[in-house]
């Protein structure tokens, strides 16, 4: 749990690595691209010294994520006058997803890897323009902007959002190797 200790308001979050998952969230909030606008707003309003980051829950039935992400929605559920969590309902996002809760297989990892080697990851990405300006990958465009990579690829899927988008294969032959 993050919780900001000026307002009670809580984030609550689930993680097979609690230490890496904390350390990711305060680098995206001292970095000011959190992709919860509300906590983000908060922590730059309150400042880091006003913000406890709470592990409430350890054990060894919590490798299972079932259980760590039925634990999270009840405490959203039960906190959301004041939570900074959003959901609409007790269905997860990723639940839409074809391959959720499966894993691929030996086979089809060493497929994958060799189908990528040698290949630069810059490579591997999607070209997007941002603001006038090129990049190689939403990666690259994540590092060189400080802006968070799902913040890029949200904005660059709005149709409101002119200034950011995907390059299509037409544009990147006409501007050459990016």
């Amino acid at each position: 749990m993050i919780r900001c200790v000026q307002n009670d308001w809580r984030y609550y979050g689930e993680s097979s690595n609690i230490s890496g998952r904390l350390a990711s969230h305060k680098s995206q909030l001292r970095r000011q691209i959190h992709t919860n606008q509300s906590l983000q707003v908060d922590w730059t309003t309150y400042g880091e010294e006003l913000f406890e980051f709470i592990v409430l829950y350890m054990s060894d039935d919590w490798s299972d994520v079932q259980n760590r992400r039925a634990k999270e929605t009840e405490l959203i559920l039960f906190d959301r006058a004041r939570s900074y969590n959003v959901f609409d309902s007790a269905s997860r996002p990723g639940e839409a997803n074809g391959f959720w809760h499966r894993l691929h297989t030996p086979e089809a990892k060493q497929k994958i890897r060799e189908a990528l080697k040698g290949r630069p990851n810059d490579a591997l990405g999607r070209k997007v323009c941002i603001r006038g300006k090129f990049y190689p990958s939403i990666a690259q465009a994540s590092r060189d902007t400080n802006m968070a990579r799902k913040t890029i690829r949200i904005k660059v899927n709005d149709p409101n959002e002119p200034n950011f988008y995907i390059l299509d294969e037409t544009q990147e032959k006409n501007l050459g190797t990016v």
